[in-house]
């Protein structure tokens, strides 16, 4: 580092400053280089990734914006005006997280940004690719299911996945 002296007059002059700091601040991008965001975008939703953060933004069909914090299950609605918003987050609940799941399990966005998603929500996105839930007649199917085993066995069935076990709470 530099002396009491050379710092001193680093700071008290504008032009010593920019040429004695120069090389010092060089050297610190290129030890600790700062990251550019990841982003993914598909059709009305686009994902970004930057400051340790999941953010998913969800351009509904009414043109209102969800803005939901994949790491901290967070989200925030705005409608028209923006300044009107500010600071209005809310929890992202389970049934809330099983309807986004279900509205981006075919599109893939979320590949290559699982770093910093909670797992809960992951556990959640992945249980919505089970088999039965992607089934259209699940009612009734899971009913036949229901008839065919014991309580026990139909219990554990309903555990395996968070998306049946919201569904059959």
């Amino acid at each position: 580092m530099f002396s009491r002296y050379q710092c001193r007059l680093g700071l008290t002059s504008k032009y010593h400053y920019k040429y004695l700091y120069n090389d010092l601040l060089r050297w610190h991008a290129q030890k600790s280089p700062i990251k550019p965001p990841k982003y993914k975008q598909h059709h009305n939703f686009s994902i970004i990734q930057y400051n340790k953060q999941a953010i998913l933004y969800n351009l509904t069909s009414t043109a209102d914006l969800l803005i939901h914090n994949l790491t901290h299950l967070r989200t925030k609605p705005l409608y028209g005006d923006i300044e009107s918003h500010r600071g209005l987050f809310y929890s992202i609940r389970t049934g809330d997280m099983i309807e986004l799941c279900e509205e981006i399990k075919n599109i893939d966005i979320l590949s290559g940004f699982y770093k910093y998603m909670r797992r809960k929500f992951l556990r959640v996105y992945f249980d919505s690719k089970h088999p039965l839930i992607s089934i259209c007649m699940l009612w009734k199917i899971m009913g036949v299911i229901g008839d065919h085993l014991d309580c026990n066995d139909f219990d554990n069935l309903i555990e395996s996945s968070l998306c049946l076990r919201h569904m059959y709470a």
